[in-house]
């Protein structure tokens, strides 16, 4: 039998390690846990008939049906993607796994899973990375699992980074992800990758080249700033700046010079590099795709 020496000694062991596990344990709860009930900016259209709580409902519902629907386990274990459900032999696109990881790491807190869901998604996503650069996402894999061509889609790539700085609010980066490091590799690889060094435009991918005929075309709807502002703190890179400035300065030309009642902006914008008759303003062709 045990005496009560021995009994103390492993009690207090026992003791010992569960509180040097404490702070590890702690650091993996989120810090910000869903709903955080922001305040909205002066304007913003926000239902006044509806509780909060039905409204928080709502979302906690609609995301449980979401993440049953789209989140699927990819073909080796600990590894999940958002599918893609649009007909043809995609499996998964960047952008999409971009925006789930985004997602689940905000819903943390209501989902009591969700580090492990994103932490598997994470995986999926280094699974897959570019040929160029091991930091991006290879933009497209089929439904065996295999990268389509090995290219880059810029705006899935700043969403997998900003879900990496959610992900590194919201349990920090002490645990077996260092998720704000990999939240600076990525911001790197983008800025040396997939931002034209010139003009300080994004680029539609990183298979494009810079005697490419659209390395000087651009997306609107890949600009982010408030996410640009995130990578400008996380990164200490000033070249997120410009890029923030750059486009803006882009987007007022044209609502200034083509909707200047509605404030629309094309889907794409061409040939950004180019300049007016007077060299002072840029003045790039555009498409004939526009969107709110």
């Amino acid at each position: 039998m045990m005496n009560r020496r021995a009994m103390f000694y492993k009690a207090f062991l026992l003791a010992l390690i569960i509180a040097c596990m404490a702070p590890r344990l702690t650091a993996q709860q989120p810090l910000l846990p869903f709903p955080q009930h922001v305040h909205y900016y002066a304007g913003t259209i926000k239902p006044n008939h509806i509780s909060q709580q039905r409204l928080d409902n709502a979302v906690n519902t609609f995301y449980k049906a979401w993440k049953e629907r789209y989140i699927h386990n990819g073909c080796t274990g600990g590894q999940k993607y958002v599918w893609f459900e649009t007909p043809g032999n995609k499996q998964c696109v960047s952008e999409g796994q971009g925006y789930g990881m985004m997602i689940v790491a905000i819903m943390a807190g209501a989902d009591p899973s969700a580090k492990a869901t994103y932490d598997a998604l994470y995986r999926y996503y280094k699974a897959h990375p570019s040929k160029r650069d091991k930091h991006l996402m290879s933009w497209a894999q089929s439904k065996n699992c295999k990268d389509l061509d090995g290219s880059t889609a810029t705006d899935g790539d700043m969403d997998i980074a900003y879900s990496l700085l959610l992900a590194n609010a919201q349990w920090g980066s002490k645990g077996t992800v260092n998720y704000l490091q990999e939240a600076r590799n990525m911001l790197a690889a983008i800025m040396k990758q997939e931002i034209n060094p010139k003009t300080f435009t994004i680029i539609l991918s990183n298979a494009i080249e810079h005697d490419s005929g659209d390395y000087f075309d651009t997306r609107t709807s890949d600009f982010m700033p408030a996410d640009f502002r995130a990578f400008r703190k996380a990164s200490g890179d000033p070249d997120w700046d410009k890029v923030t400035d750059n486009t803006y300065r882009l987007f007022k030309y044209f609502q200034d010079v083509y909707s200047p009642d509605a404030g629309l902006v094309p889907d794409f914008i061409q040939q950004v590099d180019k300049k007016t008759r007077s060299g002072e303003s840029a003045l790039p062709r555009i498409s004939l795709r526009w969107r709110v």
